[in-house]
C-alpha cells in the first residue's frame, strides 16, 4: 500500500487523488503519527493541511 510508503511526495500524490490520509498500515500507525514520531513538523503541518485527523489513536499506541 502506497500508504505505508515512507515516501512524502509518493503519500501527497495520493492523498490529493483521494487516498485517505487517516489509514493505518499494517503495524498499527497513520502518515500523521509516523511525523510525530520523528518529529518532522513539516511533514505533520502538511498531512493536517492534507486532511489527517489528529484525534485518531494508532492502534498499539500503548502497548509496551
Amino acid at each position: 500500500m502506497v500508504l505505508e510508503s515512507d515516501n512524502e511526495e509518493l503519500i501527497d500524490l495520493f492523498i490529493s487523488k483521494g487516498a485517505d490520509p487517516n489509514v493505518w498500515d499494517t503495524c498499527g500507525h497513520t502518515p500523521l503519527s509516523k511525523a510525530i514520531k520523528a518529529r518532522n513538523i513539516k511533514r505533520l503541518t502538511d498531512l493536517l493541511e492534507l486532511g489527517a485527523d489528529p484525534t485518531l489513536v494508532c492502534e498499539g499506541a500503548y502497548d509496551s
